[in-house]
């Protein structure tokens, strides 16, 4: 089998699974596992495929995201696929993942897993981050094709009480995160009540809506802006006067926006995250 990756953290996901001779092409973001990665050719971003590249690998697989990759190109590989001599009865499979939250991913896991011939792997890095979850539960025995939600994950286990929360993504202008996002899921795991939670996919905010929000903790992420220390401080500076205690933090996004096999690096750090921000918050001193 010959895949392509369009995907960078089901990229590392494939590799994890051992399948590293298999693994042809991938996009310049997908970085990890880190000098194993090299070994696939570049083709492009995840919003800019180079399709004559991805042709001339002659993939069997392609792994693609929703959210991740734009229709438009899923559209054209499909399309180009068939023509190029690759299996010209079917055409190379393009696996088109949705992924809005943590079930969701542990779902698609197993259904990479299965379509590479990894179900076994794939289910032993499920059940591995399943025990990283406040909320432990059910590792489904079976997964088919379908990408849609179900309730095959159930937690018993409460959450952690909540810490209102604004993450944002990006700035000029401020972006943040809606309920129908992964990094939500990640959030409300770990007890970070998104204030924005009742808005969709990735909305633009001002400063005067969070300053009436009052969140116990702001987040900078590390991608897809490279929030810095600088831009903390400048936030923190900026919001101290109507919102002192509210606690200015940078976060490592690919603990909350990364799926697949990071995600145990990333719930593992989560935890630690917040029962740091619980312990600064418990000591009463300047929250940032």
């Amino acid at each position: 089998m010959r895949i392509v990756s369009l995907v960078p953290s089901l990229t590392e996901f494939l590799f994890d699974l051992g399948l590293d001779e298999q693994i042809v092409g991938r996009t310049r973001f997908c970085i990890h596992p880190r000098g194993r990665v090299d070994r696939a050719a570049i083709v492009g971003g995840t919003k800019n495929p180079n399709h004559a590249r991805i042709v001339a690998l002659k993939p069997d697989l392609i792994i693609a995201n929703r959210e991740e990759n734009r229709k438009e190109d899923i559209d054209a590989l499909a399309r180009l696929l068939p023509n190029a001599g690759i299996k010209p009865a079917m055409g190379a499979e393009i696996l088109v993942t949705d992924i809005q939250t943590i079930d969701q991913a542990l779902q698609e896991m197993i259904r990479i897993g299965i379509r590479c011939g990894r179900e076994a792997e794939a289910r032993r890095w499920v059940s591995d981050i399943e025990e990283c979850r406040p909320g432990r539960g059910a590792i489904p025995k079976s997964a088919g094709t379908s990408h849609q939600p179900d309730n095959t994950f159930q937690h018993g286990a409460a959450r952690p009480s909540s810490i209102s929360t604004v993450y944002l993504i990006w700035k000029d202008p401020w972006m943040t995160i809606g309920h129908d996002t992964y990094i939500h899921s990640v959030l409300e795991e770990w007890g970070f009540r998104n204030l924005f939670g009742g808005r969709t996919r990735y909305p633009a905010v001002t400063l005067e809506e969070i300053r009436r929000l009052r969140p116990d903790c702001l987040l900078l992420s590390s991608e897809p802006y490279p929030f810095k220390e600088s831009h903390r401080a400048m936030l923190a500076e900026q919001l101290a006067e109507q919102l002192p205690d509210t606690m200015v933090r940078l976060i490592d996004g690919e603990w909350t926006s990364w799926y697949g096999s990071r995600m145990k690096l990333g719930f593992e750090s989560m935890a630690g995250f917040r029962r740091e921000v619980e312990e600064r918050r418990g000591n009463g001193g300047k929250p940032s």
